[in-house]
């Protein structure tokens, strides 16, 4: 039987985090470390896990949805290393390199003046597929893509074939990606609501890549009339739980916390869970990640039963103090707990022996 999780791998201050549901699996974001190979190293290699969770039943490396958020390299590193990039029809199934068969990106992608010369392979390879769109080869996997702006009417679905695995795009819209070339691009992040469910069961897991104050301030506004819009169970802290994503500097260098920024990231839905994807939090600089940051979510995860210490994750101390990925399954009961732990327990040997089957016709 096929994974049905959410793992949030430990990159460092990056992202890198993988939804299995439903014989799917969607990626978001990338932080490749090739320091991971090295020995001498202490830091945790990704790529094993991901190969794992794209490794499919006809013995092919298949990713069915790849998600940049924006491209930080923090959130695009060694992409070229673990994925195919390129012409499809020259990849073949002997390769460990990882085909993607649809790629998502928000129209920041789609100026190429905004490359880096880090950053230019992939948009490079976001004109090429966007190229092809509305020729016969444009939707083969490998040649696809989805080209997101919270102002078009695209902005919910599925993937596939499935009615399981929904998404919802709250950000960015035109106006967040009006970016001037020397301006971070944070604010381009494709804020996304996944919905992995399960039976009757709702699994809401809210994904924001690096997203600023003000896009959250703005989501709140546009979206807090809307019945359960916003409601998560599952959080990734936003930009590596740094306080930019809830507050901003005044004048005097201090931050000022936006009362919207919170209330747009509070909907918690029951006995949540919020992942700080970064180095362990500290009370000490640099940051991110923000000690007074992971207050405010301790804020948020605090109830009457415990003060939510005990939800809240760190993929950079997860395993006693050492790196490690956190876990959390889905299940017709909700987000099952015993998927937090460290890797060496979080799934056992099924990673290594799931019959995982795809969606699509290749």
């Amino acid at each position: 039987m096929s994974n049905s999780q959410i793992t949030v791998l430990p990159v460092d201050n990056g992202d890198s985090i993988m939804i299995e549901h439903d014989g799917c699996v969607v990626i978001t974001d990338l932080n490749y470390r090739r320091d991971s190979q090295d020995d001498d190293e202490e830091c945790y290699d990704i790529g094993a896990d991901i190969r794992d969770a794209c490794f499919n039943a006809h013995d092919e490396y298949v990713c069915d949805v790849f998600v940049l958020t924006h491209p930080d390299e923090d959130h695009r590193g060694g992409f070229e290393d673990l994925f195919y990039i390129g012409d499809p029809s020259k990849w073949t199934s002997a390769e460990d390199n990882i085909l993607v068969r649809e790629l998502w990106v928000s129209e920041y992608m789609t100026d190429t003046k905004q490359a880096t010369e880090s950053s230019k392979f992939m948009f490079d390879e976001v004109a090429r597929r966007k190229g092809l769109i509305g020729t016969a080869t444009g939707n083969d996997d490998g040649n696809r893509i989805k080209i997101l702006n919270a102002g078009n009417q695209e902005v919910s679905g599925n993937i596939g074939d499935t009615s399981n695995l929904e998404w919802q795009l709250f950000a960015p819209n035109k106006e967040e990606l009006d970016i001037e070339v020397e301006e971070s691009s944070n604010d381009s992040s494709l804020v996304i609501r996944w919905n992995a469910k399960v039976g009757e069961r709702n699994n809401f897991v809210l994904l924001g890549g690096d997203a600023g104050v003000d896009v959250w301030k703005r989501i709140w506004q546009d979206y807090k009339d809307v019945s359960d819009s916003l409601k998560w169970h599952v959080l990734v802290a936003p930009h590596h739980c740094s306080r930019s994503s809830i507050a901003r500097k005044n004048d005097d260098d201090e931050y000022i916390y936006s009362d919207d920024a919170l209330a747009a990231l509070s909907k918690m839905d029951g006995h949540g869970f919020i992942t700080s994807s970064s180095k362990t939090v500290k009370n000490e600089k640099p940051n991110p990640p923000s000690f007074e940051a992971k207050g405010k979510y301790l804020d948020i995860l605090h109830n009457s039963k415990d003060d939510g210490e005990d939800r809240f994750f760190c993929t950079g101390s997860h395993d006693d103090g050492s790196e490690a990925p956190v876990v959390f399954k889905f299940t017709s009961g909700g987000i099952n707990t015993t998927g937090v732990k460290s890797a060496a327990t979080a799934v056992g040997s099924s990673r290594l022996t799931s019959d995982r089957s795809t969606y699509g016709a290749r």
